[in-house]
């Protein structure tokens, strides 16, 4: 994410790319800041919005006369793994008999790296007093509520 932005020139909706030029104006065209990592983050998420927004008022791609599969909405319940940029990710999905979501679990990859993450804040806390706090401090994912 950071590598990209450090890279990219432009990104491919308004906002982010506005919000690209903004960072670089702010902190340099390639920057190794650990907190940067996050805003490269954000900028990333809003181009994903903006092109799901572009996607949704595409007529080909939500025009009604499209095919579609034949498949009937049941209650029921999945499970799932994907591979993120931060770990894995694990699911188990509920649904009800629209197929409309009534419960979800997720296993983030905050929770696989909890352990690393109170040993590295074990580690700080230790060193605070001799002025070192900062040097091995890796940031979580934010935590968002």
């Amino acid at each position: 994410t950071l590598a990209m932005t450090n890279c990219a020139d432009k990104m491919a909706t308004p906002l982010a790319d506005g919000a690209l030029k903004e960072m670089k104006a702010k902190i340099g065209d390639v920057s190794h800041h650990t907190f940067a990592y996050h805003w490269a983050r954000i900028i990333e998420a809003v181009e994903a919005i903006e092109l799901i927004a572009q996607y949704l008022e595409d007529p080909d791609i939500v025009n009604p006369d499209c095919k579609t599969l034949d498949v009937e909405p049941r209650e029921g319940n999945g499970v799932g793994v994907v591979e993120a940029p931060r770990g894995i990710l694990l699911y188990n999905i509920w649904s009800d008999d629209q197929g409309i979501c009534k419960k979800l679990n997720l296993l983030v990859a905050t929770n696989h790296n909890i352990a690393g993450i109170e040993k590295t804040l074990m580690h700080v806390a230790k060193q605070v007093f001799e002025d070192k706090a900062l040097e091995g401090l890796k940031l979580p994912d934010p935590w968002i509520d």
